[in-house]
């Protein structure tokens, strides 16, 4: 009997563990999921498994997590928990697949409040870059309903193209990105336009740009907020001169 194809969340699984993280035998790894991500969090234990690599899943339920900012439990949800530093200091590799699915909801939330709900977020860094750990924040757990609803697009068409993004192999996207990066490090200025009407020129302030192509280098786990990169990847950053700016930017959505 054929075995039947490997799903979405099984290929994102492997294409994550192998070519992003390359997640040896021995290692230990931590996925965190919430409730719109755990086919995909299980998924990646269970290839973590496979590669002979030990998984703990850190699992938050949305409606458990709702109910406690309902109940004003802020200080709670954002104290710094020393079991979790300790598990921390123990870790290769960090799987994040986002947090809270409802992003209209928390983006409804007066700002210091937020602050206040994720205020162990720079102790977490800390204690992870402590741990010289490497790891991923994928964009898999962006898509919600009604995300896709403010966004004005389907939601299971969004999922079909994050995936797609998130599994182009890394090497694809050095290759491609490369010349992009070093002709933004020699250039002076850069012109952005689309067919929508934007259409900015931006003058560059010179200096290394800061490339994503889908693994984490020594560079980035020198650096605090790099340890954990984004897939889909595939971008690259340079410092831009504030004071000089020309043109129109037209979007029509907002962010969440």
């Amino acid at each position: 009997m054929a075995r039947s194809p490997p799903t979405r969340e099984a290929q994102l699984a492997r294409s994550v563990l192998t070519r992003n993280l390359e997640v040896k035998a021995g290692e230990n790894v931590i996925v965190e999921g919430w409730s719109h991500t755990l086919p995909w969090a299980v998924a990646l234990v269970r290839e973590a498994r496979r590669l002979g690599a030990h998984p703990i899943l850190l699992y938050e339920d949305e409606a458990a997590f709702w109910d406690s900012v309902d109940a004003k439990e802020d200080e709670v949800l954002g104290a710094a928990p020393t079991h979790e530093w300790a598990a921390l200091a123990k870790t290769n590799v960090y799987i994040h697949l986002w947090n809270v699915g409802d992003r209209i909801r928390m983006d409804a939330l007066p700002p210091k409040r937020v602050a206040k709900l994720f205020g162990f977020n720079d102790k977490w860094y800390d204690a992870a870059h402590s741990a010289k750990l490497r790891g991923t924040r994928l964009d898999i757990g962006r898509p919600f309903p009604n995300l896709a609803e403010a966004y004005g697009i389907d939601l299971a068409t969004w999922t079909q193209q994050v995936f797609e993004g998130a599994v182009v192999d890394p090497a694809e996207l050095e290759k491609r990105g490369e010349p992009i990066a070093k002709a933004l490090e020699r250039g002076r200025t850069v012109r952005i336009h689309d067919e929508a009407g934007t259409d900015l020129t931006l003058r560059l302030s010179g200096g290394e740009a800061v490339r994503d192509f889908g693994r984490v280098t020594r560079a980035d786990r020198a650096s605090r907020f790099r340890i954990l990169n984004f897939l889909p990847a595939g971008a690259v950053r340079i410092a831009l001169d504030p004071r000089v700016a020309d043109g129109t930017i037209r979007a029509n959505r907002a962010s969440f």
